[in-house]
């Protein structure tokens, strides 16, 4: 469920010794689209350059989602990492379960390998989750392993991302399904870290009905 294509050109070039060598160029994308059909994912158009002179990468992409805009710049290097994303009326999701619209600035900077802090806000300018009238069939999935070999070792953790970053809704959230019409607006804080969030905060009710057996 998950594809990505697109055209890469890579120019670049190699100095120094056999045992350090100097690396340094320039990346290319154009023509990119990636998909989740699963998360409903789905981004195009998008191009970009990734320069690199030995102590760091330097980039600029851009591409669409729907038909709002995407742009992601910054700098990224062994000892630091400055990212910065903005998205205007895009719409990333879509699916036959949420549908979203949003505009976004989001900014990732630290260290690797020490703390990294995703801040900034994400404005949901419209949402549409739809409930299903039946849940998916969910199948069991049995971990299989060869008698005698050794178990596969366990996945590395992943990075250390404190987060603070602000959603707010201000009244474009809507909850179809079942019976049900809801209109929810609100605002949440996001705390803690990638792997353990902690929101507060919360989408309240502004109007809304629920049919019951007519």
């Amino acid at each position: 469920g998950r594809r990505a294509r697109g055209d890469i050109v890579l120019d670049g070039r190699a100095g120094g010794a056999l045992e350090e060598p100097l690396l340094a160029g320039a990346l290319r994308l154009s023509g990119g689209e990636l998909r989740d059909e699963a998360l409903g994912l789905r981004l195009h158009a998008l191009a970009g350059t990734v320069r690199y002179d030995g102590g760091g990468a330097v980039g600029e992409r851009g591409g669409r989602a729907g038909m709002g805009a995407l742009a992601l710049s910054g700098t990224a290097a062994a000892d630091a990492v400055d990212l910065r994303l903005v998205a205007r009326n895009a719409r990333p999701l879509v699916s036959n379960l949420v549908t979203a619209t949003m505009d976004a600035e989001l900014a990732l900077r630290g260290r690797p390998g020490a703390a990294l802090l995703a801040s900034g806000r994400v404005g949901l300018t419209r949402v549409e989750i739809r409930i299903p009238e039946r849940r998916p069939a969910r199948l069991p999935v049995l971990k299989v392993r060869a008698r005698g070999a050794a178990p596969a070792p366990p996945p590395a953790p992943p990075p250390e991302v404190a987060l603070d970053v602000v959603v707010e809704a201000p009244g474009g959230v809507f909850v179809r399904g079942r019976g049900l019409e809801a209109a929810l607006a609100g605002r949440v804080a996001v705390g803690g870290t990638l792997a353990e969030p902690r929101p507060d905060g919360a989408l309240t009710l502004r109007r809304g009905s629920f049919n019951l057996l007519g």
